[in-house]
């Protein structure tokens, strides 16, 4: 049969209509080993406890309770919590819906792993009236991107005995109670888990922040609130600021500690390029920017000759230079756009478990050059590229930081310590591949390579709008060294191919009580 999984669904003044399909939506469920806990908050519109009484009587499943006063949304989940009895948790508000094979895929993945804790899904945006107008395929789990933002949210299903050891929602972070919830949830789990389907609809009704980004001003602070707890309690020394154009994005500015010295490592080739109708001699042109522009001061510039041989080759050679405590590899074609890169750079790269930390790099006439690879079976795919500068990716992506498999030498910092340890790049690859494969040497450590957009670049080509090439077949034996990350990238979760069953989603179908009734 399965272990028994308890649906908690708080539920304060829904439309009658949306109630019942969210009802309808779980009673849909292929998986049969479940239990409804609908709690209501004293709705001020008695049509809410009529839907769920009528539920209540159709299927044994289905149990509610009737708070005595509102309290809100924190106090209404944790009632349901008490109610439950099942192995695991999952969380349904009140207006949305379950795809009919959400609970089975949650299940499966939990079983899979006895070690997973904690499981989260793809996701729709839905109109009030159940038209999908967007789908988020997620990445796995990235912690540094959930620290930025609430991005697994939709559906979260959590096993009941660390929800109880956590203490369940706490007060005061209503509207990010859920956020506040899971990276209490997610420092404790063993291992977290995702389903890559889109199994929850979110309906962007008038009240929620899916359609609003104004309705709940007052969460925001929370989801502020609690990062900033959230990072006292695993140690970063940080203040967590609010991104006000992107509304429900964070960033976590740690404290950089010390003054570690950076050594750049700039391959000397001689390019020359057009930039803006003017010749500009890149090397020389790229330090000076780097000298003029920097803000920070403990940087030395390690001397490059011109140099025609691989990429690795002279890095390792200037690596062997450098005296820093840290090496940031860097194109012979850049300019500075954030004189405070080597600061936003260093606070990333200074934590615990972090590998390699890049900047962000546009083209003169301000397209996305280089921000990480894309990892595919065949190829390898520039993330984003030429993207306008003022665009920011689905879900503010651009904006944040976020984890990548790989990055690029174009503006990237590592520990020299790290550099050392991995013995540096392999000089029998040529670029990218030289530094795609250093990065996952990092990753196979155990680290994480992380995307910084606070630091960013401007890198020329030889003519101002040349377009970048995005896409290299990946040599046959490279991909058989790194076959496992060429084959499942897990910051990069494909939407389903053309023939898979899944390209058939939503399978889930409006339906109401009386679709139901006995």
């Amino acid at each position: 049969m399965g272990p028994l999984i308890s649906v908690v669904t708080p539920v304060y003044n829904p439309k009658q209509r949306d109630l019942e399909e969210c009802i309808a939506s779980v009673l849909a469920q292929t998986y049969s080993n479940w239990e409804l806990l609908l709690v209501d908050d004293k709705s001020p519109d008695a049509n809410a406890r009529k839907v769920m009484e009528r539920a209540a009587a159709i299927d044994d499943r289905i149990r509610v309770a009737y708070r005595a006063e509102n309290g809100g949304i924190v106090a209404a989940s944790n009632d349901g919590l008490a109610m439950a009895t099942g192995e695991f948790v999952a969380l349904l508000d009140n207006d949305d819906v379950l795809e009919p094979d959400a609970l089975a895929e949650v299940v499966a993945k939990f079983e899979s792993d006895p070690l997973i804790d904690y499981v989260y899904t793809d996701e729709t945006l839905m109109t009030a009236d159940g038209k999908i107008i967007e789908r988020f395929f997620k990445p796995d789990w990235s912690p540094e991107r959930f620290r930025s933002q609430m991005y697994v949210c939709h559906l979260s299903v959590i096993r009941r005995s660390l929800m109880e050891e956590v203490g369940g929602f706490r007060k005061g972070y209503d509207g990010s109670q859920d956020y506040d919830l899971i990276l209490r949830v997610t420092e404790k789990a063993r291992k977290v888990g995702h389903v890559r389907k889109l199994l929850y609809h979110w309906r962007m009704a008038k009240s929620s922040v899916a359609n609003n980004a104004d309705a709940k001003p007052y969460a925001y602070d929370a989801g502020q609130r609690a990062i900033q707890s959230h990072c006292e309690r695993v140690g970063i020394r940080a203040e967590v600021q609010r991104l006000e154009i992107y509304h429900g994005n964070y960033h976590v500015m740690r404290e950089l500690r010390g003054a570690p010295t950076v050594s750049v490592l700039m391959p000397h080739a001689g390019a020359v390029g057009n930039v803006y109708g003017l010749e500009r001699e890149h090397f020389a042109e790229s330090v000076e920017s780097l000298r003029s522009a920097s803000t920070y001061a403990h940087i030395e510039y390690v001397e490059s000759l011109v140099d025609f041989r691989s990429r690795a080759v002279v890095l390792n050679e200037l690596a062997c230079k450098a005296t820093g405590e840290y090496l940031f590899f860097a194109s012979e074609a850049l300019e500075v756009d954030t004189p405070e890169w080597c600061e936003e750079l260093l606070r990333v790269a200074q934590e615990p478990g972090v590998g390699v930390v890049t900047a962000m790099a546009y083209s003169a006439v301000e397209r996305l050059l280089h921000e990480g690879f894309i990892l595919k079976p065949m190829y390898l795919e520039k993330s984003h590229i030429n993207l306008p500068k003022y665009l920011r990716g689905q879900r503010a992506l651009l904006e944040t930081l976020h984890e990548v498999s790989a990055v690029d030498a174009t503006c990237a910092v590592v520990r020299r310590e790290l550099f050392n340890e991995v013995g540096g790049f392999d000089e029998t690859l040529a670029a990218p591949w030289d530094m795609v494969d250093f990065s996952l040497r990092l990753r196979e450590k155990g680290l994480r390579n992380v995307v910084n957009p606070r630091a960013a670049f401007y890198e020329y080509s030889e003519t101002e709008d040349a377009v970048e090439e995005f896409r290299f077949r990946v040599p046959r034996a490279f991909r058989d060294k790194w076959a496992a990350v060429f084959n499942d990238d897990p910051y990069r979760a494909p939407a389903p191919r053309r023939w898979h069953p899944d390209t058939e989603r939503p399978f889930w179908r409006a339906q109401r009580l009386r679709d139901y009734a006995k």
